[in-house]
């Protein structure tokens, strides 16, 4: 079987969706990627030339699907609670015929209210050996400021635990790709020893700061997967995390890490011993979870694999259709329901318009 992988052109560096990949090389004869800047050209190399895959795995791009869809091609769609989690109720009908691997339950629950096929799981990293937990002398904490617009910044962590931390590290490497002064007044700490890390040639900077750590803070409001906040539980680290999905899917709040409303939360008291402790906990179920994880990967070997194809009535597809469905979709959620509707969801029934021009929606 000859499988297409289609995912964010981000997860090239980050390397972040490299499980599920290595999992599909694993057990497929064949399996091609491609990956997709969002922002850029309105183009899919696989869909402009003679179908060669038997399946093809779309990664978070959700909106992707309803073209393959379109050409009767069975296929299985990643969806991520970040990205899709205010997706109208069109976007999940569009593409009921698709199979789709979820790991937030939120949605999980919403493509089943519209009739699609979905596996609901929980990934998790292989954790380090006991003997190589942190100590928990102090806190020392550390934050990937990814998302500074959204105030998740080392600032607003030193306000969460005054006089708590002994150090933060900051891996400055926003997903805007431009790197914060962090001596800025909107950045700046000024109880805490400060030490910084980039991306540079390579994550060791990252890596090897986490190591002397034992606090993490989540980097972003929610999260698809969360696989740094994974890592985290799986290296011993407290997670301290914003409470949404799928980090709340994760964290019970003061068993094994700490869940904070960023707009309402105000401090809190935190024992280096009590960190050790939910540390320990969050730790021992990262564990068990990489059991579970390991013990179900021929199930999603075979719910991926009877994928079936679209057998709804389909009109085709063509490349105008495409740069229209895409520009729908960057313009936001009003006018992609809007072309949904138009075009693709008429009263609950899917049915592709091939004849569409490729311009903006109305």
């Amino acid at each position: 079987m000859k499988v297409l992988f289609i995912d964010h052109v981000f997860h090239k560096k980050t390397r972040s969706t490299n499980f599920l990949l290595d999992l599909l090389r694993e057990n497929f004869e064949h399996v091609d990627t491609e990956y997709v800047d969002i922002e850029g050209t309105r183009h899919i190399d696989a869909l402009q030339k003679a179908r060669v895959h038997d399946l093809v795995v779309i990664f978070q791009l959700d909106f992707l699907a309803i073209p393959f869809l379109a050409t009767g091609i069975p296929t299985v769609v990643v969806p991520m609670y970040d990205g899709s989690a205010n997706m109208p109720h069109e976007h999940w009908l569009a593409m009921n015929s698709a199979s789709f691997v979820n790991f937030s339950r939120s949605l999980h629950e919403r493509i089943g209210e519209a009739g699609g096929r979905s596996m609901l799981l929980r990934y998790f990293v292989e954790p380090c050996e006991e003997a190589a937990l942190p100590n928990f002398d102090d806190l020392r904490g550390i934050l990937w400021m990814r998302r500074p617009q959204d105030g998740l910044t080392p600032k607003y962590f030193e306000s969460l635990l005054p006089d708590q931390l002994a150090t933060l590290h900051v891996h400055n490497a926003p997903d805007d790709g431009s790197p914060r002064d962090l001596s800025d007044p909107e950045y700046r700490v000024r109880s805490v020893l400060l030490t910084e890390s980039g991306w540079g040639s390579s994550s060791d900077g990252y890596r090897l700061a986490m190591q002397k750590c034992n606090v993490f803070f989540a980097p972003r409001m929610s999260e698809g997967i969360g696989v740094a906040m994974l890592e985290a539980f799986a290296s011993g680290l407290l997670v301290v995390a914003n409470d949404d999905s799928v980090h709340n899917e994760y964290v019970a709040n003061w068993a094994n890490g700490v869940l904070f409303a960023r707009d309402s939360t105000g401090p809190f008291a935190l024992t280096p011993q009590r960190a050790k402790e939910m540390a320990f906990n969050g730790w021992h179920g990262a564990a068990a979870g990489f059991d579970e994880w390991k013990n179900r990967r021929e199930d999603i070997v075979k719910f991926i694999r009877e994928a079936v194809a679209c057998d709804r009535p389909s009109n085709g597809f063509n490349q105008n259709f495409l740069v229209a469905l895409w520009n729908a979709y960057l313009l936001g959620w009003d006018a992609y329901r809007r072309f949904l509707t138009e075009n693709v969801v008429d009263s609950g029934v899917v049915t592709v318009n091939p004849n569409i021009s490729g311009g903006l929606p109305r």
